[in-house]
């Protein structure tokens, strides 16, 4: 599997989704919260991953801007643990959709209408509000299943 957390809390999600692995292994690209300025991964962040780091966890310099161009490979699975104004996060959902792969899932964690509403609005802008699925603690996902062409404005 391969895999890209993005924003906060990055090694949290990724031992999760790295835990799901088995057999068939995987990487966990993490970008946001684990490199420093200087390059340097941040110690925090380093002990979060519990001993991951560099076998199926691995932190990745730059921001997001910088990043989603570099991709070789579909993604199975991106998450998004960050939100912002909406003309950023609509551009933010667009850009790493585009890399998420037939019968991958894009998800995040910030659906709060009251909290986030710039977030909210983007993601039921970008996917529509029937394509994501949305839990009650703010969770939310869009999956191509079938249709394939989901992410990519089919």
């Amino acid at each position: 599997m391969q895999c890209v957390v993005i924003g906060e809390y990055t090694a949290i999600y990724a031992r999760a989704i790295e835990s799901t692995f088995g057999g068939s292994g995987g990487r966990v690209l993490c970008i946001g919260d684990c490199v420093e300025d200087d390059g340097t991964i941040r110690p925090s962040w380093k002990d979060k991953t519990e001993g991951r780091l560099g076998k199926t966890i691995f932190p990745v310099k730059g921001d997001t801007n910088e990043n989603y161009q570099g991709m070789d490979r579909p993604l199975d699975v991106v998450v998004l643990s960050t939100c912002g104004k909406y003309h950023e996060m609509a551009s933010l959902i667009s850009r790493w959709a585009g890399l998420v792969r037939k019968g991958g899932v894009l998800c995040g964690t910030q659906y709060d209408r009251d909290q986030y509403p710039a977030s909210v609005s983007a993601i039921d802008e970008v996917f529509g509000m029937r394509k994501t699925s949305k839990s009650d603690s703010g969770l939310w996902y869009v999956s191509p299943g079938d249709e394939g062409e989901a992410f990519r404005g089919g």
